[in-house]
């Protein structure tokens, strides 16, 4: 299965746009970060930048997303090939979206508060 959830934030607002085809695109990139842990015991930041691209419907639902904005994308890896002006072939990869929401964590609390939960509400009897 070739399928990736993502969370990170807009490095700049989405580019939407009608193509030749008359198929409405949207273009814009995440970054999102991760923690590791060196060798020697250190915790260090590493941060990927991920070009996401959507089509139809959904690439017209990305008109209001803008920098900054902390955004989930569901989608699937595909490398790009293509032809540079000196003639080398070069690839790049991209996610094609087939989700993209706002995450819960936009807000500087989520939608669901675990303090504010109700301790019947949870079966610590899982049937399987």
């Amino acid at each position: 299965m070739n399928m990736n959830f993502l969370i990170g934030n807009l490095t700049a607002d989405a580019e939407v746009k009608e193509t030749s085809n008359k198929k409405i695109k949207a273009q814009f990139t995440i970054a999102a970060n991760t923690k590791y842990v060196t060798t020697d015991g250190e915790v260090k930041d590493q941060t990927t930048f991920l070009r996401i691209v959507a089509w139809g419907k959904l690439a017209e639902a990305c008109r209001d997303l803008a920098k900054g904005q902390k955004v989930m994308v569901g989608g699937r890896n595909l490398v790009v090939k293509y032809q540079s002006e000196d003639g080398i072939t070069r690839y790049y990869p991209q996610i094609v979206a087939e989700f993209i929401g706002s995450s819960l964590l936009n807000n500087e609390r989520s939608y669901f508060d675990y303090a504010d939960a109700d301790a019947d509400t949870y079966d610590e009897e899982v049937p399987f």
